[in-house]
């Protein structure tokens, strides 16, 4: 009797210990378009909201019969893709659930490996991408995420994890631990789980993550291959440990230019350690708007309330990032 008292009492406290936050394994979606007319406001089914391009992009598909169906990101060579649930939340969590782990199942395409950009999945907060997993088109490797600072400076920082190069037409299973009080970050990959390199102090303590999106990203320009990539069987929820055994990730490099605030009104800052030559607006259907740039000041002042996408030219990279005119 004391054994089985045992045993009710532990299940109940990992079930009290675990928060579900979001889960999808898109069983109860139609087949066919998404829904939502890529412009991130409005939603498709299941509460899904996609980003950029057209809303043919995103697609419920069934790529074999062990995944059934699945989302599926139809790329284009320049044209990032962003897609996500609605109603992501932390403010209601259980006392000592503070680690946010994200885990699901991503399948490579068939132009894979080959190209520029990623597939990634991401926490975000109003003024910023906190931290998040993916796989490097370029070579195949698993990739992390995160707020850090280093000797390179504060901002988004990425790590390679592990030596493994992810096979063409596969699924991969990934995953992360990202801590809401520390803004400490663990990767999880078929390698096992990784921590942060010891170049790396996070610095995202404190954040209240509001979306989790998956995306196709390329560069809006200078990207050779267009990637179409599948998600399934995503799910974040809130636990109050995280994983034993961590390896250190090998390497680390921080993305050199940062955007803020964002939300933003009036004006975003944008600044980079290297030389801006250009800084380019897009709206959500891929359209290039009027920018108007000075110094580091980016005015928005004349562009409607929505969300954007920012392309930044230095002169050693482009990058793109999302922002939200309020």
């Amino acid at each position: 009797m004391k054994n089985i008292l045992l045993i009710i009492t532990l299940l109940f406290i990992v079930k009290v210990n675990c928060q579900i936050i979001q889960k999808e394994d898109f069983e109860i979606l139609n087949l066919g378009d998404l829904g939502s007319p890529a412009n991130g406001v409005v939603a498709g089914q299941g509460n899904w909201y996609s980003q950029n391009g057209l809303p043919t992009d995103y697609q419920i598909v069934s790529y074999d019969e062990q995944h059934g169906k699945s989302i599926q990101l139809i790329g284009s060579k320049n044209k990032p893709k962003y897609v996500f649930k609605g109603n992501f939340s932390v403010a209601d969590l259980q006392e000592g659930n503070n680690i946010i782990k994200v885990t699901f199942d991503v399948h490579t395409g068939r132009n894979f490996p080959g190209g520029s950009g990623s597939l990634r999945s991401m926490l975000y907060e109003p003024n910023r991408w906190l931290a998040g997993i993916g796989i490097d088109y370029a070579t195949g490797e698993a990739r992390g995420y995160i707020q850090a600072k280093s000797t390179a400076g504060e901002g988004l920082h990425v790590v390679k994890l592990g030596k493994q190069k992810y096979p063409t037409d596969s699924w991969v299973s990934l995953g992360y631990y990202f801590d809401l009080v520390t803004g400490n970050a663990y990767f999880q990959t078929p390698e096992g789980t990784f921590g942060l390199p010891a170049t790396l102090t996070p610095i995202g303590g404190g954040s209240k993550p509001d979306e989790h999106d998956f995306m196709n990203y390329v560069p809006t320009t200078g990207s050779s291959i267009a990637h179409t990539i599948g998600f399934d069987n995503y799910s974040a929820e809130a636990i109050g440990t995280v994983p034993l055994g961590l390896r250190e990730a090998i390497s680390e490099e921080r993305l050199k230019v940062e955007i803020y605030p964002n939300p933003a009104s009036e004006f975003i800052n944008v600044i980079s350690e290297n030389i801006i030559k250009s800084v380019t607006i897009f709206d959500a259907t891929g359209k290039s708007v009027k920018s108007e740039f000075s110094g580091k000041k980016l005015n928005l002042r004349h562009l409607s309330p929505g969300n954007y996408i920012l392309k930044v030219q230095t002169d050693s990279e482009i990058t793109t990032q999302k922002f939200i005119k309020k």
